[in-house]
């Protein structure tokens, strides 16, 4: 049930717009209570030892009061919004056989929801893009600094951790996935590297204290798809920044900056490597292919013995049903797409997925006062798409995050091209 106050408020705000009352202190006070409920939103998202997640119990309220601030919908955001429903639509239609299965019925309902979730962060972003971006991304690596350090705490058991924050060995944080734990950094790590790079932020000396943190925390996972994508995240992110940079001065600091963040980094590595129990672990994880994957019933023989029933079955397995077929995970988000979800669920994720690329490749390659922030979240969709193809991803509440902003300053960026406003001079030649 809505509280009182906050349908009053939802009740007030168009008759203020209406007036044309934006400075009243009732919508200051609005104004200002919705961006702190975003960045604590926003940092709540690293927090998943729970069920349901503190991020989950405040969505809710957030969207509520953002609704109450009179957000709306931007037109060039229908797309991701017909094919996220037609991602949901799929779940349910092959939910029906299932209906007697709460675990089935439950992993429908979070489909549903999370694809809210990236719907609100693509209004929320489509005005004010570049204040609430700047705001979500530090509230974001907030949460990344403060997950990776209880997940390097937790591996060498610092003050009896480890029970908390490790899980199989690995460093895990306030996850309970390892693998989940090191691909949510990558975000906070694009967008410290991005910072560094560019000069965009004022304490710069802050990035090169927190990017070995963050590159600990994915190390001491222990997960090779993290592992790989961390690096293609960073290498996609120094390319597009190079080759979008419009002066020499700025692709020299980027040259520069970019030897002296590896050279950190590597050391930090080393530095951890040295230590034989990492030493041990890294070269377990670091071969290619584990006993678990290989043959007729690892991962990959698996994967290939249910495509052709997937081709046979328009309705899919059901939600979470894989399993009950195959004795595992699918550990493919694109084969879960058609099992959990039919022939329309499937290709309607990959249709997601060809889109949202689309719009975050323009994005990140035309020039606009949202560049810089577009090219932080596209080079993490970059790995989302890689990923996909060793683990399921479609319930990471990143992912959304991520989707939802690409979308929203694509929604930004053509309002800022009808509108014909010049590049703000702080960005001429910035990036």
């Amino acid at each position: 049930m809505t509280p009182a106050p906050l349908t009053a408020a939802v009740a007030a705000a168009p008759a203020l717009r209406a007036s044309g009352i934006g400075a009243v202190p009732v919508a200051r006070a609005l104004d200002a209570a919705a961006s702190a409920l975003l960045a604590v939103f926003v940092v709540l998202i690293g927090f998943d030892l729970t069920q349901p997640a503190p991020y989950d119990l405040l969505a809710g309220p957030v969207i509520l009061l953002w609704l109450a601030r009179g957000i709306r919908l931007p037109r060039s955001a229908f797309v991701l919004v017909a094919l996220l429903l037609l991602l949901c639509l799929g779940v349910f239609l092959s939910l029906v056989p299932h209906l007697d299965r709460p675990d089935s019925v439950l992993w429908a309902v979070i489909s549903l929801y999370l694809a809210i979730t990236a719907m609100f962060f693509a209004t929320v972003f489509s005005e004010d893009s570049e204040r609430r971006v700047e705001l979500a991304l530090k509230a974001f690596l907030a949460s990344c600094v403060a997950t990776a350090a209880a997940g390097i705490m937790g591996y060498f058991d610092l003050f009896g951790t480890a029970a908390v924050f490790k899980a199989m060995g690995r460093a895990a944080g306030t996850f309970e996935d390892p693998n989940v734990f090191g691909s949510f950094l990558i975000l906070g790590i694009v967008f410290v590297v991005r910072d560094l790079v560019t000069g965009a932020g004022r304490r710069l000396w802050l990035g090169f204290v927190l990017l070995p943190v963050l590159l600990a925390g994915v190390l001491l996972a222990f997960s090779r798809g993290s592992w790989i994508a961390t690096l293609f995240a960073a290498v996609a992110l120094l390319a597009m920044t190079f080759a979008t940079a419009r002066s020499a001065r700025v692709r020299r600091r980027i040259v520069v900056v970019t030897i002296a963040a590896s050279l950190i980094g590597a050391a930090s590595i080393v530095g951890l490597v040295a230590t034989d129990a990492v030493g041990e672990m890294i070269a377990v994880r670091a071969q290619a292919v584990q006993d678990y994957d290989s043959g007729e019933t690892g991962r990959f023989g698996i994967q290939l013995r249910s495509i052709p029933l997937l081709v046979e079955r328009p309705n899919g397995f059901g939600p979470l049903r894989y399993r009950t077929h195959f004795g595992a995970e699918p550990h493919n988000t694109y084969l879960n797409a058609f099992a959990s979800g039919g022939w329309i669920g499937g290709f309607a994720f990959i249709g997601l997925m060809l889109t949202t690329t689309y719009v975050g490749l323009r994005l990140s390659l035309s020039p606009s006062p949202y560049q810089r922030h577009a090219q932080v979240f596209f080079a993490t969709h970059l790995t989302f798409i890689l990923q996909s193809f060793q683990i399921d991803i479609d319930h990471w509440r990143h992912v959304y995050l991520v989707w939802g902003a690409l979308w929203g300053l694509e929604a930004a960026r053509l309002r800022w091209l009808r509108t014909g406003t010049p590049m703000p001079p702080a960005q001429r030649g910035a990036s």
